[in-house]
């Protein structure tokens, strides 16, 4: 112990300032496992969602008893609501999943490097993503038209990509066929 607080409770301070550094430059605080700037908060952050389930069926299980167990002293309530408060979430979740407002701000980075909004689906994660919100335009699901759309309007985000170098199937298909006259294949 130093200062009267016990090891664990600095690492929870200092890993807790570290969370709050990375929301800070990130506007979130989904760190991933594989974080490879500071692979330790990825690692804490991870093991936090574990503790918050141990904590859980500690507290159903002591429900009727007033002496606490040993796995709920890893997380206690008062730590749960500081890191509720930053916008922590608890849930075990894909890591691969990134926040809207992350893809947001990646779509505006390729929008800043390439001149375009169209990115390419085959471009991956963010243009499955480009492709998914064009869907829930085309769809005018109310969720999105109400909350995201407005943002991706702000942006200049193109909604249509109506492209006239895009050819029909029946066109593609007239194609086919002299290609196959001249060639014979």
């Amino acid at each position: 112990k130093r200062s009267g607080h016990s090891r664990a409770a600095l690492d929870f301070e200092d890993m807790f300032a570290r969370l709050l550094a990375f929301r800070q430059e990130f506007g979130h605080v989904n760190v991933s496992r594989k974080y490879k700037k500071d692979p330790q908060l990825g690692i804490w952050v991870s093991n936090l969602k574990c503790k918050k389930k141990e904590y859980d069926k500690a507290m159903k299980e002591n429900s009727a008893s007033t002496r606490p167990r040993k796995s709920s002293a890893l997380l206690d309530q008062d730590k749960i609501q500081r890191l509720e408060a930053i916008g922590f979430n608890f849930e075990t979740r894909d890591v691969n999943v990134i926040p809207w407002e992350a893809r947001l701000e990646s779509l505006k980075e390729y929008h800043q490097q390439n001149g375009t909004f169209r990115v390419p689906r085959r471009h991956g994660s963010l243009g499955e993503w480009v492709h998914k919100q064009r869907q829930l335009y085309n769809k005018r699901d109310e969720k999105f038209m109400e909350k995201r759309y407005p943002k991706l309007e702000a942006i200049g985000f193109e909604f249509t990509t109506n492209r006239t170098d895009l050819k029909t199937w029946d066109h593609r298909f007239e194609e086919l066929v002299a290609f196959h006259r001249v060639n014979g294949h």
